[in-house]
């Protein structure tokens, strides 16, 4: 970095603020470069020999390292000792800018970070001691920069769409319910003059707790029962798969119990206050006092639109020394002021379901944009000019370090290995893949809410490794042992993957249907394939979680 960039800091000890004068940023400001707070003319001519300009970036370097925005006005702007002020050398502004948030950029910066400190930052001069790549080009420089430019304006405007929606929802929110003691709300749809009145949720529906089956039976499990987990309660409205389910069996020996459609899940412990809607029957464990509407007193989405309440309350008479918890009890015993008539609650809960549809398509454009944004970063940088990225094998490679990626249908922050129903290629394992569209796919495709999530990789030349360079006949009496549900002593496998399609010629092989000769003919057709599967708790010890990307019903190009 300090060849292509001057590194500044800003002053180190807090100001004297003044009504106006010149805008002081820190840290917290990094994302729109505005503040609200202003130092004198006098103190920003004594303090600042060397200060922002127009084309000059700033960036976070004091707990949050790494964040860099470009400078765009041409105004005088002070800045503190918590953001580093780099001014690039013959290279385009916005080409860095991207630059500095690159996989590579960011771990150099991770491992130039005191991250003992507190709150942890890096030094002025170990920034300017970053590697980085760059196109000798000023021309190409512009061009990558632009693109990106045009991608992160688009991102910020679906941001704003989204943030504006959300806005109007707390007004409504706020209009549409009494406030204050009132019985009547602000807005009303027409046709309903009735007072709201004053009632229990306990006699508006019944409240109904969940259960956790042996884990230690085999039977119990991998049936086709959904049975839900506080964990898996985030953003989503509506919820039709868990990612565990139980048999009947398990239902049976068990507290856990079957819950219609409609029903408000509502966690109650571990994060008090998490609702979603069920589309499709139930269960849950116990972390869990589910709210199933009588349907003559009470709509779905009408108590779900409520769900802020419900959160407040729970935390309010929530007690536990473990944990906080709030039990059926109490959730039955939580007074609401409700409409006297069905249809109003109704028209309420549509009301709010259209307008959380509109935020949802938003909040989706801008996950989009974000995942093509990411995607496309990591093409361009890989087909011109640094080559982290690859369609089949690639990986990001830096320092004998590995970027491997898992598709999945949730955050796995914590890689595990889990015995399933079916084998594997490799056996029972934790996969992963260094190819990021191979990733994405399975994402897509096996889950509703796919996530891509990324791990950087080591390998630990101690640990009992086998690797497969390609489809050999080693490979395939391996895999077709593996299937056939035997072990292997290895800690990490890594080689082709068998999909479904090569599975099929496997398959064949092993029932004698076809010569390996023909396998071999079948298989030479299909596009390599790359899985890297990990078989101990010393081998997950290799795997280091960075982040997660979401998935959209889009196909990666």
């Amino acid at each position: 970095m300090g060849d292509i960039a001057d590194v500044y800091d800003g002053i180190h000890q807090t100001p004297d603020y003044t009504d106006n004068g010149i805008m002081f940023l820190s840290v917290e400001n990094i994302n729109t470069l505005k503040s609200e707070k202003y130092i004198s003319e006098e103190a920003f001519i004594r303090d600042y020999k060397v200060y922002p300009e127009k084309g000059d970036i700033l960036m976070t370097r004091i707990g949050d390292v790494g964040t860099p925005n470009v400078v765009e006005t041409t105004e005088k702007v002070a800045f503190y000792v918590s953001l580093a002020l780099l001014k690039p050398i013959n290279v385009d502004s916005y080409f860095l800018c991207n630059s500095i948030l690159s996989p590579f950029f960011q771990n150099g910066l991770k491992e130039r970070t005191l991250v003992t400190a507190i709150p942890q930052k890096i030094n002025k001069d170990e920034v300017g001691k970053v590697g980085l790549y760059l196109p000798t080009l000023i021309d190409e420089q512009r061009e990558i920069g632009a693109f990106f430019q045009r991608l992160n304006n688009l991102i910020t405007l679906h941001q704003r769409k989204y943030d504006k929606l959300q806005i109007i929802k707390k007004s409504m929110l706020e209009k549409m319910f009494p406030q204050n003691g009132s019985c009547f709300p602000e807005i009303r749809f027409k046709g309903f003059t009735d007072s709201w009145e004053q009632r229990k949720l306990g006699e508006l529906a019944e409240i109904v707790g969940g259960g956790t089956p042996s884990t230690s039976v085999e039977s119990y499990w991998d049936g086709d029962i959904d049975w839900y987990a506080p964990a898996e309660i985030g953003e989503q409205i509506y919820l039709k798969s868990s990612q565990r389910k139980i048999t009947e069996e398990g239902l049976n020996k068990s507290s856990a119990k079957v819950l219609p459609v409609g029903t408000v899940l509502f966690t109650s412990r571990a994060g008090i206050g998490k609702t979603a809607i069920l589309l499709k029957e139930g269960c849950t464990n116990q972390g869990f006092q589910s709210i199933v509407p009588n349907k003559d007193k009470l709509d779905s989405y009408f108590i779900f639109t409520r769900s802020e309440e419900l959160k407040r309350y729970g935390e309010t008479v929530g007690a536990g020394s473990t944990f906080v918890e709030v039990s059926g009890k109490q959730m039955a015993n939580m007074e609401l002021m409700m409409p006297t008539i069905m249809d109003e609650q109704q028209k309420i809960g549509e009301y709010f379901s259209n307008l959380d549809h509109l935020i949802t398509l938003h909040q989706r454009e801008f996950k989009y944009v974000y995942c093509r944004f990411i995607i496309n970063k990591y093409k361009y940088i890989s087909e011109n000019y640094i080559c982290i990225y690859t369609k089949i094998y690639g990986g990001l490679k830096m320092n004998n370090k590995l970027e491997l990626y898992h598709g999945s249908g949730q955050i796995v922050e914590f890689p595990e290995i889990r015995k399933t129903r079916y084998t594997k290629d490799f056996s029972w394992g934790f996969y992963c893949t260094k190819s990021y569209e191979q990733a994405y796919r399975w994402a897509e495709r096996k889950h509703e809410n796919g996530i891509v999530n990324v791990y950087s990789y080591i390998e630990n030349s101690e640990l009992n490794i086998k690797k497969f360079d390609g489809m050999c006949e080693e490979w395939l009496d391996f895999i077709a042992e593996c299937r056939a549900g035997k072990t292997h002593p290895y800690d990490i496998v890594e080689g082709p993957m068998a999909d479904d399609t090569i599975w099929n010629f496997v398959n064949d092989y092993l029932n004698k249907n076809i010569s390996k000769e023909v396998f071999w003919e079948y298989a030479r057709f299909k596009h390599p394939s790359h899985q890297i599967s990990f078989h101990s708790i010393r081998a997950l010890e290799c795997l280091k979680y960075e982040r997660s990307i979401a998935v959209e019903n889009d196909t990666v190009e």
